[in-house]
């Protein structure tokens, strides 16, 4: 029988134009920076990417739409299937940026709490995208 899949999503507003949003999250290498599960990011581009957690150790592929300015990491988990996140990044009317997120919910956690997490790691976000920018 399948896994059921449960996901959350959450969204901030950022100063940063969404051009600058896309480039920032589409080099992981800041992720363990404000994911509260990310330790670690290794790899690049050319190489591929390795996610390191609690957990352990996991490739992760990173796909980049800067036209529809999507960006999505899929972490390829055998014991948690559909394991990721799915950003769409709008501009705001006057200036800036919406982050949005759809993350999978991890099997141990309580749904219902995990929009708590997400609403800390998009804070996170925005203020070091627009710290470096």
């Amino acid at each position: 029988m399948p896994v059921p899949i449960e996901t959350q999503t959450g969204a901030i507003h950022c100063a940063s134009e969404p051009d600058v949003v896309v480039a920032f999250l589409a080099d992981p290498v800041a992720l363990s920076a404000w994911s509260e599960s990310v330790r670690l990011v290794e790899g690049n581009a050319d190489t591929g990417w390795i996610v390191v957690t609690a957990g352990g150790r996991a490739p992760m592929a990173v796909d980049v739409d800067a036209r529809r300015r999507v960006v999505r990491y899929a972490v390829q988990d055998p014991e948690w299937p559909n394991r990721g996140a799915i950003f769409r990044i709008t501009p705001r009317p006057r200036a800036g940026s919406v982050i949005a997120i759809t993350r999978t919910v991890p099997p141990e956690a309580d749904p219902n709490l995990f929009g708590e997490v997400i609403d800390r790691e998009l804070g996170r976000l925005a203020a070091l995208i627009d710290a470096r920018a």
